[in-house]
């Protein structure tokens, strides 16, 4: 700088590295922090559905043995327990698809290399949550099958 303009005052001397560093850190921070609640919201989701799910079977307990004493197939069990858990997480990502497409105007200055609308972000969410929720529901559903008929016709 002194070759270029001797008159010239220079205070702060920083690399091009650090100020690359400084310039991204806050978005990166902002990144990172929604990463790590989304993850959370997940975990949550998952711990919600599969608590739901048991304590539909826990009321259904008579019903479930009436099925199994009847002679229903396991697979049958298994499909209308876990199937009410995944229509539950159809509603939840039709409406989380609108709010998701609501919230995206304000956090589109935040997103990088991405669209505010990119289709192939929203439908690999979506079937990540309806991965999470088969798991959810899979769960409660085995536990379905353990049910002994005669304790459920006893049980009142």
């Amino acid at each position: 700088m002194h070759q270029l303009d001797p008159e010239q005052a220079v205070d702060e001397i920083q690399s091009l590295e650090k100020l690359l560093a400084d310039a991204v850190s806050s978005p990166r921070l902002v990144a990172v922090l929604l990463g790590a609640f989304g993850v959370a919201a997940l975990v949550i989701t998952l711990a919600g559905l599969a608590g739901l799910v048991a304590y539909s079977v826990s009321l259904r307990t008579r019903e479930i043995g009436i099925r199994v004493a009847l002679g229903a197939e396991r697979n049958a069990i298994i499909r209308m327990v876990a199937g009410a858990g995944l229509r539950l997480t159809a509603v939840g990502i039709l409406l989380g698809a609108g709010f998701a497409a609501a919230a995206t105007r304000g956090l589109a200055s935040m997103l990088y290399g991405v669209s505010p609308g990119d289709p192939v972000t929203l439908v690999a969410i979506a079937m990540l949550v309806g991965i999470v929720a088969l798991l959810a529901s899979y769960v409660p559903a085995r536990r379905a099958l353990r049910i002994d008929p005669v304790e459920a016709l006893r049980a009142e």
